[in-house]
């Protein structure tokens, strides 16, 4: 499955476009839309800049990476704005913390669409402090994940 333009929008809305490295609000070393590393594994250093297509390029990877993680967590069908929100999820926080998020276990155990949407608000926190970019972002991404 692909994540539709609407969570690729949404991603990109949240994450910022920015061509010159940056610390991130957890510290980590940013570029582009929430890249952390180039698509040969190596880190994003301080003072390193970009172009727009190479931008463009370092989204598609990880969106690809995410997409894939959410791919290997899910063990029933979804809807195209789930999977989306899901995404857009697995993209901020990573394949290994969503695979292992109570969200994606509700998901794989109950038909509660409600109550899985629910967990999308639990990610609101960046070193230990509410960030209220997250927590708009994640009543965004439980609207996607609930539209139909």
């Amino acid at each position: 499955m692909r994540t539709n333009q609407e969570g690729q929008e949404l991603i990109k809305k949240y994450e910022s476009l920015k061509l010159e490295a940056y610390h991130c609000s957890a510290g980590v070393c940013t570029i582009g839309w929430g890249s952390t590393s180039y698509t040969d594994g190596s880190p994003i250093k301080i003072g390193d800049k970009i172009s727009l297509e190479t931008a463009q390029e370092l989204f598609e990877y990880h969106l690809k990476k995410s997409e894939d993680g959410v791919s290997g967590s899910l063990m029933k069908s979804v809807s195209e704005n789930q999977f989306a929100a899901m995404v857009s999820l697995c993209y901020n926080i990573g394949s290994t913390a969503f695979r292992k998020s109570t969200l994606a276990k509700l998901l794989n155990a109950c038909e509660d669409k409600e109550l899985t949407a629910a967990e999308f608000y639990r990610w609101n926190q960046s070193g230990g402090r509410v960030l209220k970019g997250l927590v708009t972002r994640r009543a965004d991404e439980a609207t996607l994940f609930l539209k139909e």
